[in-house]
């Protein structure tokens, strides 16, 4: 990313990489459908070229994450000349505005609700920026690895549904073995059948009553 050299600017656009934007996750989305797309847009909101800004709209069903970002504020700032070297020679110098009377120094200002109108477009949240804070908020999603693409979100939702049921699998195993402990302590003990001993559950046999008593002699 480079800043544009001032002798040749005419103004800024925040829909300047709209078209090449929307170029570049299809090309993405056709090498791998299971990869997800994020995209974080940088800016001040300002819209200084004349022009009507475009919409994000066609790139926006490509996007699986990210955020827009907005950095500067209501009271503004100015802007240092950039001449395309970047070194020590060049120009320390201001840009001015020409179109004011006296030729002031030109200010920068955030427009918030541009940009609030482009994390719309993009379907992703918009957050301010300010010189020192974290962006820890911004990519968490992105390095828990939570962001998926469409194809990867559904293969998901299919393959890992027996992981949320494993728990309610158990809870039913533990009831199902406290029911069946409670019916066999409340069955009752079956009653002794008619000529048998007490307590025994065989019926006499008729060879019981043909065998000799133990001890006994003619």
């Amino acid at each position: 990313m480079n800043q544009e050299i001032t002798t040749y600017s005419r103004g800024s656009s925040i829909s300047e990489a709209n078209q090449l934007l929307a170029e570049r996750l299809a090309e993405a989305r056709d090498a791998d459908p299971a990869r997800a797309n994020v995209v974080y847009y940088l800016g001040d909101g300002e819209q200084t070229s004349g022009d009507e800004p475009e919409s994000f709209a066609e790139a926006a069903g490509d996007v699986d994450g990210g955020a827009v970002l907005g950095y500067g504020t209501a009271d503004g700032g100015p802007m240092k000349v950039f001449d395309g070297y970047g070194d020590e020679y060049s120009s320390d110098e201001y840009i001015l505005d020409r179109t004011r009377p006296g030729e002031p120094e030109a200010i920068s200002r955030i427009d918030e609700d541009a940009l609030r109108t482009v994390a719309e477009q993009l379907g992703v949240p918009y957050e301010h920026r300010s010189a020192g804070t974290s962006v820890d908020s911004v990519v968490a999603d992105v390095r828990s690895g939570s962001v998926a693409s469409d194809a990867t979100r559904s293969e998901t939702v299919t393959d890992l549904y027996w992981i949320a049921a494993v728990p309610l699998f158990l809870l039913v195993l533990v009831d199902a073995l406290q029911v069946a402990r409670a019916l066999a302590e409340v069955r009752p003990a079956r009653p002794p059948r008619p000529g048998g001993a007490a307590g025994s559950d065989r019926p006499p046999r008729a060879s019981d009553a043909r065998r000799p008593t133990t001890g006994a002699r003619p």
